[in-house]
Order: structure tokens, then C-alpha cells, then sequence
């Protein structure tokens, strides 16, 4: 199944485009987050297409092992401590 949301990593200090994925998997997974290196970690996301957060941008600081840093897209804004 093809997905249509894009997100591209870009390295913070040059803008320079390094890596285009589709996100998480339903579960929150990532095979390429499984094992160090973590190709995320460092770098500023950038949503780009089909997500719902289009624009939105962020610099992964930390990952936890096996887990996308843009799972949170995927999950209710109830569950992402908003109060609407």
C-alpha cells in the first residue's frame, strides 16, 4: 500500500535535503529506528504532504529505540495533551 504523507530530514545547519520517508507505521514503528544509527536523530523534520501538520517543522533531539519521531501524527489530538 503506497502511502501519501511525506516527510523530509533536512540537516539543521545547511537546510540540505538528506532523507524522504512516509512516517510510522500504524503502530508507531520504524524499521530504520530498530537500531543505532538512528537516521533521524539530529535532524529537522519537515511534514510536506498529506499529513493533517503540513508545514509543521521539528529537530529530533532524542529517539527512542524502535519508535518514528513523527508517530505522534498519528494519533488523536485528545491523546497529544490537546484540550479541545
Amino acid at each position: 500500500m503506497e502511502s501519501t504523507r511525506t516527510f523530509v530530514m533536512t540537516d539543521p545547519v545547511t537546510d540540505q535535503v538528506l532523507w524522504v520517508c512516509s512516517g510510522a507505521a500504524a503502530d508507531g514503528r520504524c524499521p530504520l529506528a530498530d537500531l543505532p544509527p538512528y537516521v533521524c536523530q539530529g535532524l529537522r523534520v519537515v511534514a510536506t504532504h498529506g499529513t493533517g501538520h503540513d508545514g509543521t517543522a521539528f529537530t529530533v533531539d532524542e529517539m527512542v529505540p524502535g519508535r518514528c519521531p513523527v508517530a505522534w501524527i498519528n494519533r488523536p489530538y485528545a491523546l497529544q495533551g490537546g484540550n479541545r
